[in-house]
Parts: structure tokens; C-alpha cells; sequence
């Protein structure tokens, strides 16, 4: 029971850490700045500073100063339709434990005219190359991962989504869940034979083959307790079921 509500609650915060509700106003830091000018560092820490401790976003936890400016980046694209740039920005910033690797803050501007804040999370580690028009219509997908370790559970998260129409829209979605070397073992006194040790997804992002579309490959990994006295034995006599699947981006 307690393995299955840990299984729904980091779904949640790793959906919620890539989720981002629609902020209503514009912050006043943007009203004197063009698009452009959320290309600067400079320009954009004062209005993620603000917005973190804002404290009216339910989709930012425990974010604080101070800034990480070695991860940050700035584009300008296609992310809300295929007629119109819109402006992504990504920044580190401090966290405490429970978040993992959700350290970062992901703001996305519609610049249509001054520069509107329109979405804002807590998120995980994006990289900036694979930003891409993933099902070929015009605009710009994301893929947000994120890791934490927790009382002795690994968790891991891999979500494609983008802000067509102005919405979060979930394209895919894979969590993972391990106990093996998660910090607290002694595999023999807290699982039985036939408890699952890890049920993993490693999601690989593939280029389009025969049709138009980029795909996820996503192999499928449990690891099953199979006996043994010490962790080394259950290590070694673990029974390990694969399968894999390709799943087309749409």
C-alpha cells in the first residue's frame, strides 16, 4: 500500500513539475522590454526571482535564491502556434531534497506585444537540443525529465509535452520506480520473493523513420525478488523481464 501511494504521488509531482497553470497578468518587469530582451540573463532573473517568491503558483514548491546561471537558456520559437514566436526560458535555482532534479524554473512569454508571462513551474532538466517539432505541425515540443531519491526509493519521470493553443498538452509520458541502491537495502528484511525491486522505462527519442513523426522508444524493465539470504545473492538471482515498445509522436 505504502509502495502504491508513493507511485501515485510522484506521478503527480512529476506531471505537476512539467504542468504549468496560466498566470493572468502580466508581471510589471516585462511591461518596458521587448521579446528580445528575455534573451538576457540580466533581464530575466529579476522577473523569476519575483515569480518564485510570488508564493500564488501551486506549481512552485520549494524553489529559492540563490540563482544557478550555469543553467539557463533563452529561445525564441514556435511554441504556442505555427504563425507566431513565443519565448521559452529555463533557470536554475536552489531546492530542497524532495524536489530531485526539479530545481529549475521554466517560464514560457507570449510576445505578441510587450512580453507576457503566461506559464510558470517548478521543472526538472531540459535540454535546449531537443526542443523540436516532434509530429511535424509547426510547433515546438518539450521534453522535461526529472530523478529524485526519497526514503529509499528512486523515481524517475520522462514527459513530452508543448503549449499548442496556449495549453499544456501531455503528448507522453513514462515514470520509473526502483529500491535497488536507493540508500536503504536490507533487501531480505523489507521485501518478500515476488515483490518488484525496479519497474523502469529508459525512453529514447528517435528521428522519423517511414512516417513523418519523431517516436519514443521505451524499453520496460521489472526486476522481480527471486530468493536469496543476503543482497548480493537477491542481486544476483533476480529474475528480469524486458520488453520494448515504439510509440509515434502525434
Amino acid at each position: 500500500m505504502r509502495s502504491l501511494y508513493l507511485i501515485l504521488l510522484f506521478s503527480l509531482i512529476s506531471l505537476s513539475a512539467c504542468n504549468f497553470p496560466k498566470v493572468n497578468k502580466a508581471s510589471t518587469e516585462t511591461e518596458k522590454l521587448t521579446c528580445a530582451d528575455l534573451a538576457d540573463i540580466d533581464q530575466i532573473i529579476p522577473i523569476a526571482t519575483s515569480t518564485i517568491n510570488a508564493h500564488k503558483n501551486d506549481n512552485i514548491w520549494n524553489l529559492s535564491t540563490p540563482v544557478d546561471t550555469s543553467r539557463f537558456f533563452s529561445i525564441e520559437d514556435y511554441f504556442i502556434d505555427a504563425k507566431r514566436k513565443s519565448r521559452l526560458v529555463w533557470l536554475g535555482f536552489d531546492a530542497g531534497m524532495s524536489a530531485g532534479s526539479a530545481n529549475n524554473l521554466l517560464m514560457l512569454f507570449n510576445c505578441a506585444d510587450t512580453p507576457v508571462l503566461i506559464w510558470s513551474a517548478q521543472v526538472g532538466l531540459i535540454n535546449k537540443d531537443e526542443i523540436k517539432d516532434l509530429n511535424q505541425d509547426g510547433i515546438k515540443e518539450i521534453v522535461c525529465t526529472r530523478s529524485m531519491m526519497w526514503m529509499g526509493e528512486c523515481n524517475e519521470s520522462y514527459n513530452i509535452f508543448n503549449f499548442k493553443g496556449g495549453h499544456q498538452n501531455i503528448l507522453f509520458a513514462a515514470n520509473s520506480q526502483s529500491y535497488i541502491d536507493c540508500g536503504n537495502e536490507n533487501y531480505n528484511e523489507r521485501y518478500k520473493i515476488g515483490d518488484t525491486l525496479e519497474n523502469s522505462s529508459e525512453c529514447l527519442l528517435m528521428p522519423p523513420g517511414k512516417s513523418s513523426s519523431w517516436q519514443v522508444k521505451q524499453i520496460h524493465t521489472l526486476k522481480i525478488h527471486n530468493g536469496g539470504k543476503t543482497d548480493g545473492l537477491i542481486m544476483k538471482r533476480l529474475r528480469v523481464v524486458k520488453d520494448s515498445c515504439t510509440i509515434e509522436i502525434n
